[in-house]
């Protein structure tokens, strides 16, 4: 009996001693665009329903689940933080201790929290497209329109009328 997110095989802990515990756990490999590949908990692979999804589609004994479209740095980040939090729940972490956690894991340059939220999107990782958005909204705030244009390298190419237009159109 396979517990949530495949944490839990219950009838084999009562049957089993805790070394042998460690050694029936299902080992999945992601492998990044580049071809690196990262050897994870189940556990912690099908935090991603993308990944949960092919895994249910594929053979049991299947251990790789190539995702071509991530590069490894990105692949790289996306298992920190599925490995942390799967650890936080099996291990039971204090809620302000996994909300620091993740605060300090985005504080990442925004040319690397933006494609990273584009993945979490991909990959069906809602808590950490959740975080990522968070952070690019916290980017944002308080900021004019053109300086959000200027960070995210957004070119306005409305003329002035159209500007004028829109502006009356939309008055706040």
């Amino acid at each position: 009996v396979v517990g949530k997110e495949g944490q839990t095989v219950w009838f084999l802990f009562c049957q089993l001693g805790v070394k042998e515990m460690a050694n029936t756990v299902r080992r999945i490999v992601l492998e990044s665009e580049e071809g690196d590949q990262f050897e994870v908990d189940y556990g912690v692979a099908i935090k991603s329903q993308i990944v949960a999804d092919t895994l249910a589609d594929l053979a049991e004994n299947t251990k790789v689940v190539p995702l071509r479209r991530i590069k490894s740095a990105m692949l790289e980040l996306v298992v920190k933080y599925c490995q942390y939090h799967y650890d936080a729940v099996r291990r039971k972490y204090r809620e302000a201790d996994i909300k620091k956690w993740d605060k300090e894991f985005v504080k990442i340059d925004k040319d690397v929290l933006l494609p990273l939220a584009e993945i979490a999107h991909q990959l069906l990782i809602q808590d950490l497209f959740d975080l990522t958005c968070k952070a690019i909204a916290g980017l944002i705030r308080g900021k004019k329109t053109e300086e959000i244009q200027e960070l995210f390298g957004i070119v306005n190419d409305f003329t002035e009328d159209e500007k004028e237009e829109i502006r009356k159109k939309y008055a706040w």
